[in-house]
């Protein structure tokens, strides 16, 4: 690109310094700081993060997402039956994960010093 054509889109767009027609600066977001990745997960294995990233953002393999995006019937846990499978269900709820759930939560209790009620999922 050359000079006379870089500085012709510039005074188009409004840009010139002193056309009277300057964009105000984007003003600085601070929503990023409390928003900030977990350093865990971030510094994981990309398939790792990508589930994790996936359950918190609600968009695992769940009975509730295969049937919003129309890919299964029901909202039905495929397990227990349950009414509705959500992403907390086999992970705190679920009857059929019981074993593993004792397993995981014992895990997340012996290394954080939180049980499972204090953990939003």
């Amino acid at each position: 690109m050359n000079k006379q054509s870089s500085g012709r889109s510039r005074r188009r767009s409004g840009w010139m310094p002193g056309s009277g027609l300057e964009v105000e600066p984007p003003r600085r977001c601070i929503g990023w700081q409390k928003n900030r990745p977990d350093d865990t997960v971030a510094g994981s294995s990309k398939k790792l993060a990508s589930r994790c990233y996936q359950l918190k953002t609600s968009h695992c393999l769940t009975g509730l997402y295969l049937q919003w995006t129309k890919n299964h019937p029901a909202a039905q846990c495929w397990w227990c039956h349950c009414q509705m499978q959500t992403r907390k269900h086999p992970s705190k709820v679920c009857r059929e994960w019981r074993d593993q759930q004792k397993v995981l939560w014992a895990e997340v209790l012996k290394e954080t010093g939180r049980w499972k009620s204090q953990w939003k999922i």
